[in-house]
């Protein structure tokens, strides 16, 4: 990661990014329910800088432009709000318990370590997650990157996505796109969960380089993903030994990929080198008979999906919360932070809204049941939560999306063109969720009672998910799969740590320790091979040519340009450049559920003929010629070399794109 933008930044985003810890921190400090420093810096900077991007996007929206006023009107309003809350005045008394709840006393407790930590000292549990924290940190380093001859660089996984989200981040940044339209699709609402692009957008407008504004901001996150996710899984198993563990199953999740592997890695000879370079993703083998397509998380979802890395924390916020909240432990002040949580979420990351609203109204629906009534003390945190979302929610909704966009989906993805049957089903699950799915079944039944009851929402996502299809790429249902896994990862570390308890009581501790080791790394062990060939996986995503390329369009052209390009998943012109195209990679649009025949038929009909009349029904100025427009789009280059109509204004020798300026009048 290059910092040497940074030495340069502008006042304005140091100024935009402590304003939003603090009011992060005034937010946090309304209650005591997080004891260490980590959690309550991570938890600040997490609700901070997610309001705070909320904030900054609102009045940019109002002044129809990511400009300065719009970001000095949004730190001067993070200000305001931190010094208002502060003045609040101190928390509510805490509950008579509050000192001896066993919350507070698994800060202590570690069943599979034995070790004893207390608030900042370190124990075998937390340089377990220090490791994590340092793994996905690594691997987002080097996810997208700038190579010594200029080239932007991005691994297998991001060299997709990445390319889309910086379309995203530069229509923000390098033209005014509000109210927001898919830049890859002209005319078509975006109604995308576009926040964390949005933050990476406010550090491109003062002076971030395009990596540094992903990895910057994804290391923030990834730091509160580990973090806050540690704090909940401790606070729920009881034990941050067992809470340490369920985060190795979760984030380096593998599945029956390590037999295909030893298979291939017996035939060449058990070479080391093989090992080394790994020629496929073992934990991701959909076309033959594997059928493996739960493939490792951290590679498929936290670092390509940017909005998940934002959405993951605040839900394990919730569910912290939540969880305070069934056992009464909770203030009145942690009921309207959750609240608060939950309704800035629909711009965040739909699913997690899903998510973490289902899991309210199960802890509301319990309460319900348990008091026999609907308690004064959720009325104020549900009015907030709907004045929230609400609006959020029918901005969301004024997207237009063809009919089909979800439907019935039987078994997720494990029949795979064979009749369904229930036996295939379950060897399915067996190959994709391995030792895990044992051991989680196994666990679910050593849950305590009230343990169980807030658990069983886990359970309802893998049953929701193996009938319904929510958007159109089948695969995507993973996104509310991660969550049913975060909980059978839960399962099967009480489950490990029963074994634990079981072989101490036969005087063979270290026995215990071994084995339950050894079966967390079968179980993991193809996803950290995916880590290795994710290494090893480096493609060009835009070379020194394309960046020279881009430069030109977004010094040259207006900001509000318009292109007619081919639709290519990383085109320069809508991408690097942030100009608006008539449309792009048809898979994009496709997995969005967007309408975009009529825009892709006539951007072919524009290149193959040089058709004025149909640039000008889209508004188009610009045409882009170049090898994929002219190999795979059939664009006619002599029909506007020919054309009175059209002007170049730019020839690229290198790669031999050319750029026409629309100059016909009638």
């Amino acid at each position: 990661m290059n910092f040497a933008p940074l030495v340069g930044v502008m006042l304005i985003l140091i100024l935009f990014l402590i304003s939003a810890f603090l009011l992060g921190c005034a937010i946090v400090s309304r209650a005591k329910f997080l004891q260490t420093i980590i959690e309550k810096a991570s938890a600040s900077v997490l609700i901070g800088l997610s309001i705070a991007t909320l904030i900054a996007f609102a009045f940019s929206l109002f002044l129809k432009s990511l400009s300065e006023i719009a970001l000095i009107a949004s730190v001067l309003a993070n200000f305001l709000f931190s010094f208002a809350i502060f003045k609040m005045g101190k928390t509510d008394s805490p509950p008579k318990n509050r000192g001896n709840t066993k919350d507070e006393k698994s800060l202590q407790k570690s069943v599979l370590f034995g070790a004893k930590s207390h608030f900042l000292k370190i124990g075998w549990p937390e340089i377990l997650v220090l490791i994590i924290f340092i793994v996905i940190a690594y691997f987002n380093s080097i996810s997208i990157a700038q190579n010594e001859t200029g080239d932007i660089t991005a691994i297998s996984n991001t060299w997709a996505d990445y390319a889309l989200h910086i379309g995203i981040i530069n229509s923000f940044a390098l033209r005014d796109n509000f109210p927001p339209v898919y830049p890859n699709l002209q005319g078509a609402q975006m109604r995308y969960p576009f926040l964390a692009d949005f933050l990476s957008a406010i550090f491109v407008k003062e002076g971030i380089s395009i990596v540094d504004s992903i990895v910057i901001p994804n290391l923030i996150l990834i730091f509160c993903l580990v973090s806050i996710s540690f704090a909940f899984l401790r606070r729920f198993v009881g034990d941050r030994g067992l809470a340490a563990i369920a985060m190795m199953l979760f984030f380096f999740n593998g599945n029956f990929g390590i037999v295909p592997f030893m298979n291939d890695w017996g035939s060449a000879g058990y070479n080391l080198d093989f090992l080394a370079h790994p020629p496929r993703v073992y934990s991701y083998m959909p076309v033959d008979s594997n059928n493996l397509q739960f493939m490792n998380l951290t590679y498929s979802v936290f670092i390509p999906q940017r909005s998940a890395l934002l959405g993951f924390p605040i839900v394990m916020l919730c569910l912290l919360l939540l969880w305070r909240m069934q056992k009464n432990e909770a203030e009145q002040a942690e009921y309207l932070i959750c609240a608060l949580l939950l309704g800035i979420l629909p711009l965040i990351h739909p699913s997690s809204f899903v998510i973490g609203t289902f899991f309210a109204a199960w802890t509301i629906a319990a309460s319900v049941l348990r008091a026999r009534k609907f308690e004064n003390k959720w009325k104020l945190p549900l009015f907030i939560f709907l004045l929230i979302a609400i609006p959020q929610l029918l901005f969301i909704n004024e997207q237009q999306r063809y009919e089909k966009f979800a439907g019935i989906l039987l078994g997720w993805m494990s029949f795979a063109g064979l009749n369904p049957s229930l036996e295939l089903f379950a060897t399915f699950w067996l190959k994709n969720a391995g030792a895990t799915l044992i051991l989680g079944i196994a666990g679910l039944f050593l849950l305590k009672k009230d343990q169980r009851i807030f658990s069983m929402p886990f359970i309802l996502f893998f049953i929701a998910s193996n009938i319904f299809r929510f958007q159109p790429w089948d695969w995507d249902n993973v996104k509310v799969l991660m969550y049913w896994y975060f909980g059978l990862c839960i399962f099967s570390a009480i489950a490990l740590g029963r074994i634990i308890e079981k072989f101490g009581k036969m005087r063979m501790r270290q026995i215990g320790i071994g084995f339950v080791a050894l079966i967390v790394f079968l179980s993991i062990f193809s996803g950290l091979l995916t880590f290795i060939s994710w290494n090893n996986s480096k493609a060009v995503l835009w070379s020194a040519s394309d960046i020279k390329t881009a430069n030109f369009i977004s010094q040259n052209t207006p900001k509000d340009a318009k292109f007619v390009t081919a639709g290519k998943h990383n085109h320069i012109a809508y991408t690097l450049a942030g100009r608006q195209i008539l449309a792009g990679y048809w898979g994009h649009l496709w997995s969005h559920g967007l309408k975009s025949d009529p825009q892709i038929n006539d951007e072919k009909a524009v290149l193959a003929s040089a058709n004025k009349d149909l640039m000008k029904k889209w508004n188009m100025e610009y045409v882009f010629i170049g090898e994929v427009e002219i190999k795979e789009f059939g664009a006619n280059a002599r029909a506007f070399k020919e054309s009175s109509d059209f002007e170049e204004i730019y020839y690229n020798q290198v790669s031999g794109d050319r750029i026409y300026k629309l100059i016909s009048k009638n």
